[in-house]
């Protein structure tokens, strides 16, 4: 399977359980900002998850999403998991995000002595932003590594909330259209 945005990567109805097969790039001792929009309509994010292909050592991640000022802006939440084999990571997150709104998914992984990375992919107009050196996921005042058109393997899963599209009334009797 491939990195595939709305599928693995960026926002997600279904967990991805299978393996992404993108291209790994060192994500040790780096907070790594994957760029994404939310669909339209008020979305409740479930969990949060990132795919690590290898894992050599026990280690901290740290998963967490940002608002967006064109850079990650504020930290709105965020999860530590103890790292300690490759494969999905997933931490549960409850959230209320706002409709076609720009997020950053977030992940930190504390330095090793082999390197452990994650899998990215190319795609058109896709935007990952890394910080190397940091052992937090904070706020980059200014993310030195940007990889144009490209995204990676992190995702949230959320569930819509419904949108009422009208009112109607029967016999004076009211019904809600969802």
């Amino acid at each position: 399977m491939a990195i595939v945005l709305g599928t693995n990567s960026g926002f997600v109805k279904i967990r991805p359980t299978t393996n992404p097969s993108g291209t790994s790039f060192i994500a040790d001792n780096f907070a790594t900002y994957f760029k994404c929009t939310t669909p339209y309509g008020t979305i409740k994010v479930t969990e949060i998850g990132v795919y690590i292909a290898t894992a050599w050592e026990d280690t901290t991640l740290e998963i967490g999403i940002y608002t967006s000022d064109g850079n990650p802006d504020s930290l709105i939440n965020k999860e530590v998991y103890d790292l300690t084999s490759s494969g999905w990571k997933i931490a549960p997150m409850e959230l209320t995000l706002s409709s076609n709104t720009d997020y950053w998914l977030a992940f930190q992984i504390d330095n090793t002595g082999n390197a452990t990375r994650a899998d990215k992919t190319g795609l058109s107009g896709g935007v990952l932003k890394q910080n190397t050196a940091t052992t937090l996921l904070e706020r980059p005042s200014n993310p030195n590594i940007n990889h144009s058109n490209t995204i990676c393997a992190i995702y949230a899963l959320y569930t819509a909330h419904p949108v009422i599209k009208g009112i109607r009334t029967i016999q004076g009797v009211s019904t809600i259209e969802m």
